[in-house]
């Protein structure tokens, strides 16, 4: 036994060099790296900075050569400052740990403000919130913009909103979020065809309780069963469940995750962007015209 001790401790003393004083100094470094990055991007895209009135909203780009934010421009020529809220998930993450690391908490204060603001003023009648792929804020006039050929729909592919967070600011605003956002996302329960796309202010259906028939991988639907998107429905469900015990949500969380696994090749494991083809609802004779919906 004590032959095989000796060797142990000098491996785990090996384990634990890089622990020592050295790596703490880079730890260091690389978090003031951190911390000078949020401090810029807070200092520089939002408020006075960029020519807006006061609110804890955040330009989503920042030319580092003008210091101007990034804008939108519309097929008329009007320009809107692009601040969406949904791909600035991440930086609310970075926030919070900010505060968790440095024990400053002026950056999770922040993060918990930018989630207060946005449920007080961007939520709609239905508990969608005004975001991403095709909608978001212009901080400069804090009024909702989005390309019309889009018709303003609500998408989220690959978000991941911060919802730890979000339960923690408003419980109820966010579950209310969740659900509409399924509500809207979900056209057709029985068959769980789901799209990218989802209406603004669509009345409230029976969610969880519908029933539920499985379909064969790759039926037709008018909705694409994109991925990413239903990633964010997957995940958003899930942590219904984990935050607010809501078991049905769970449950539909685990039958849409199903959708992608069915289809995987038999051989290979390889799974599938799509679990449904796309229902051919009109015909073009111009292959740059895909009439995707």
């Amino acid at each position: 036994m004590r032959r095989h001790l000796f060797p142990a401790i000098a491996w785990l003393c090996g384990l634990a060099a890089p622990f020592g004083p050295a790596a703490h100094a880079q730890g260091a470094d690389r978090l003031a790296v951190v911390q000078r990055y949020a401090d810029t991007v807070l200092a520089k895209a939002g408020g006075q900075a960029i020519g807006a009135p006061a609110s804890p909203l955040l330009a989503s780009g920042i030319d580092p050569r003008t210091g101007q934010p990034l804008v939108w421009t519309f097929p008329d020529g009007r320009t809107a400052v692009l601040s969406n809220f949904s791909a600035q998930q991440n930086f609310m993450r970075v926030l919070v740990w900010l505060s968790n690391l440095t024990g400053d908490e002026r950056y999770r204060q922040r993060a918990r403000e930018t989630v207060r603001y946005y449920f007080d003023h961007y939520q709609d009648p239905s508990g969608l919130l005004i975001w991403g792929g095709h909608r978001f804020i212009d901080p400069r006039t804090l009024a909702p913009e989005g390309p019309s050929e889009k018709e303003m729909v609500h998408e989220l592919k690959n978000a991941y909103p911060y919802y730890e967070l979000m339960f923690e600011v408003d419980k109820p605003a966010t579950a209310r979020f969740i659900r509409a956002f399924w509500n809207a996302h979900v056209h057709d329960w029985k068959t769980l065809e789901t799209s990218r796309h989802g209406v603004y202010g669509k009345p409230m259906g029976a969610l969880w309780s519908q029933p539920f028939e499985q379909q064969p991988p790759f039926s037709a639907t008018k909705g694409l069963s994109f991925l990413n998107a239903g990633n964010d429905l997957i995940y958003s469900a899930s942590l219904l469940y984990k935050y607010d015990q809501d078991a049905g949500a769970l449950t539909w969380a685990k039958r849409l995750a199903q959708q992608y696994v069915l289809p995987r090749d038999p051989k290979t494991g390889l799974g599938v962007y799509q679990f449904t083809q796309a229902l051919q609802r009109a015909h073009t004779t111009d292959d740059r015209d895909t009439l995707s919906k």
